[in-house]
């Protein structure tokens, strides 16, 4: 390997074992955080329609998003609904006032009119 110097078996044997040793730990630790197994698929976004709406709003979501908090806002802030979200709901706005309004589920802000 390098001129003007001898391995002897010893000094290859350990080498060797502490490079195999260092692989080993260098996959352990690396196969959890960086595998292309465990990169997540990004999750299709909740729809509502009808945007803009009359009395209702629908809320389409993935079957993760079920049973997840969901909070309906105005354009001041003020809470104008809030409630579980369940697959595929129905939100009532009859009682709503025309205007714009946010509705936030999992993390995640919808705008939608009412007209």
């Amino acid at each position: 390997m390098y001129p003007n110097y001898d391995f002897s078996v010893t000094d290859f044997n350990y080498m060797n074992n502490w490079l195999d040793n260092r692989l080993d730990f260098l996959d352990s630790y690396f196969v959890e955080t960086v595998g292309v197994e465990n990169e997540a698929i990004p999750e299709a976004p909740s729809a509502i329609y009808p945007n803009p709406a009359d009395d209702h709003i629908c809320v389409i979501t993935s079957a993760r998003d079920a049973n997840f908090p969901y909070v309906i806002y105005d354009i001041a802030g003020k809470t104008v609904r809030q409630g579980i979200l369940e697959a595929d709901q129905i939100i009532d706005l009859a009682d709503v006032s025309s205007g714009l309004y946010f509705i936030r589920i999992k993390g995640e802000t919808h705008k939608f009119v009412v007209k």
